[in-house]
């Protein structure tokens, strides 16, 4: 639920409440890909290249194709935003 309503926020251009809400996701269930994927994206679109390429790091082990989506997005390959 915690990663959906960050998700939500991050949509709606909200980057510090979709951020409380995927730490709190992560606070639940720590390595969970998704909400670490989409936690480097908001960090990409918020222009914090450091914390999404440090969640990036975070998430290669975890899961290779939201790793892979998540380099994209932090090199520019497609849209942070494009769901």
């Amino acid at each position: 639920a915690w990663n959906g309503l960050g998700h939500a926020r991050k949509m709606q251009r909200k980057f510090p409440e979709a951020l409380a809400a995927y730490e709190e996701a992560l606070r639940l269930r720590p390595g969970y890909p998704q909400a670490l994927e989409y936690l480097g994206e908001t960090y990409v679109e918020m222009g914090k290249t450091d914390d999404a390429r440090a969640t990036l790091a975070k998430l290669k082990p975890l899961d290779a194709a939201l790793a892979d989506k998540l380099a994209q997005a932090i090199d520019g390959r497609k849209s942070a935003g494009g769901w």
